[in-house]
């Protein structure tokens, strides 16, 4: 007898093609290529955040104790693209700020921006002498009203572009100096307080299948006869 052959079923499963995207840094940062991303759906990506070295931002070998965060919000144009959303240092280096024969001062505020930001900023002072807690207590006072000024100027990129800069730190520590002489001014991080706005991508308008109807059947004009007209 012949053998019967079973034939098996071989199910396909379909997979989406994975393909490598570019994120791009905010404008601060003159939309600097940050990294790549391989997805299948460009949609998972939106509102990841990414953490990144100050100095492969800047190229500054001094900001290697620094580091910025973003947030994916958008795709356009075959690149993500994304926001500012927190500044920081490095635990290592804030403890190589403080030495023998000095005092810190730390201090934390919520500030809002022009554009209605809250920014949780981490603000640390480092002053050349020990000092009393009177003196702590006015430099806190400043550091406050001077950050207050300075926040509602601008949004978080205009904040952060004066950190990266070092102009916010001389100002405050120039400031600072009158109550009491200080070795650093400095802020240990920035933070945006709350969610992100991400805007919700834009759906794609489905398009409806077009009926073709079948041409009408033109009935033809019948052909007037002829008459010789005679005169």
């Amino acid at each position: 007898m012949a053998k019967q052959v079973i034939k098996k079923k071989v199910s396909r499963i379909k997979t989406k093609r994975k393909t490598w995207y570019k994120i791009l840094a905010p404008k601060l940062f003159s939309n600097r290529e940050i990294g790549e991303t391989y997805l299948a759906s460009t949609d998972s990506a939106i509102g990841r955040v990414l953490k990144v070295n100050l100095r492969e931002m800047t190229g500054n070998v001094k900001d290697q104790n620094a580091y910025m965060k973003f947030v994916i919000t958008a795709f356009r144009n075959s690149v993500f693209e994304t926001s500012t959303i927190g500044f920081g240092l490095s635990p290592a280096f804030i403890k190589r700020l403080v030495r023998k024969n000095t005092a810190r001062v730390d201090d934390h505020f919520i500030l809002t921006t022009k554009t209605g930001q809250k920014l949780i900023i981490k603000a640390l002072m480092v002053s050349r002498n020990k000092v009393q807690h009177s003196v702590k207590t006015e430099l806190r006072k400043q550091l406050h009203d001077l950050l207050e000024k300075e926040v509602a100027q601008g949004d978080i990129d205009t904040l952060i572009g004066n950190v990266v800069g070092y102009k916010l730190q001389s100002m405050l520590k120039k400031k600072l100096h009158k109550v009491s002489p200080m070795k650093e001014v400095t802020m240990r991080s920035v933070v945006l307080k709350g969610k992100v706005h991400i805007p919700k991508p834009v759906p794609k308008p489905v398009e409806k299948p077009v009926e073709v109807k079948e041409d009408a059947k033109v009935e033809e004009p019948k052909a007037i006869p002829k008459t010789d007209k005679t005169e």
